[in-house]
């Protein structure tokens, strides 16, 4: 059961990877499915809430057996090699995680 909790919360994690992003630097405003950038009320909401979602992440991430770290780990490198092939930066940051190993 823990199992298909576990690979519904990463398919979960992996369908929020197309939201907008978040900027890779200080002055460049988070934007909207349209294309338009956030209120700075809307953007501090987004960026308090991805912090927070990173935690528990990380939190349950903490939990998982070494099978599932290892799998866990198998997901982040395809998503490296996917990150080589698409040329994004190394130091971009992946919006829900998947490298918080």
């Amino acid at each position: 059961m823990a199992r298909i909790t576990v690979v519904a919360l990463l398919a979960f994690a992996m369908s929020t990877l197309a939201l907008p992003q978040a900027p890779t630097g200080n002055n460049e405003p988070i934007l909207d499915f349209q294309g338009n950038p956030l209120s700075k009320d809307k953007e501090a909401q987004f960026l308090k809430l991805e912090e927070s979602a990173e935690q528990k992440e990380k939190q349950l991430v903490a939990t998982f057996t070494k099978e599932q770290q290892e799998m866990d780990q198998d997901i982040q490198n395809k998503y490296s090699q996917l990150d080589a092939i698409l040329g994004v930066p190394k130091n971009a940051k992946r919006q829900i995680r998947i490298n918080s190993l």
